[in-house]
């Protein structure tokens, strides 16, 4: 059996021999959230969500320093812009929001401030869970992956002609 937890959004993955219960396996229950900036954003609605995935992402550092002396690994994804089935349930917040936002949104991500030119699936998310999970990725501890097709490494000072987006 194998441990994962899932706080603010984003979500730890651990892998390893927790009181020898684990088999090597991880077993993660994920959840998205919309923004993977939202740790360092300033966007007045979200500042709990905000603070929370800051508090989250050092987490992740500290528990996986803590835990890699028992074998175990600690990751965990923040997903970018996901629209899922128009649901709240399956679709994330994004979807409970005005449809001239969600427009709004996708054409943001579609002009290039995305450098794939789309916002996210939830199987973008699985993929990526998938990959962090996989054995291989043992090696891999404390880190934070932006799932986001890029947008994270967009800087919003700059004109998208500058920084070869447009």
């Amino acid at each position: 059996m194998a441990a994962s937890h899932q706080f603010a959004g984003n979500c730890f993955f651990v892998r390893g021999p927790i009181d020898g219960s684990l088999d090597g396996k991880r077993w993660p229950n994920h959840r998205h959230h919309p923004f993977t900036w939202g740790a360092v954003g300033s966007w007045q609605p979200w500042v709990g969500m905000g603070s929370a995935k800051a508090a989250m992402e050092s987490l992740v550092r500290y528990f996986a320093v803590a835990l890699a002396r028992r074998g175990i690994t600690v990751n965990s994804l923040s997903p970018g812009v996901i629209f899922g089935a128009a649901n709240l349930v399956d679709g994330g917040v994004l979807v409970g929001l005005p449809p001239e936002v969600q427009q709004a949104i996708k054409s943001w991500h579609e002009i290039g401030w995305c450098p794939s030119r789309r916002t996210g699936t939830p199987q973008d998310v699985a993929n990526a869970t998938m990959l962090i999970c996989m054995e291989e990725s043992s090696w891999m501890t404390g880190q934070i992956f932006y799932v986001d097709g890029g947008a994270s490494i967009m800087d919003t000072v700059f004109p998208l002609e500058i920084q070869g987006a447009a």
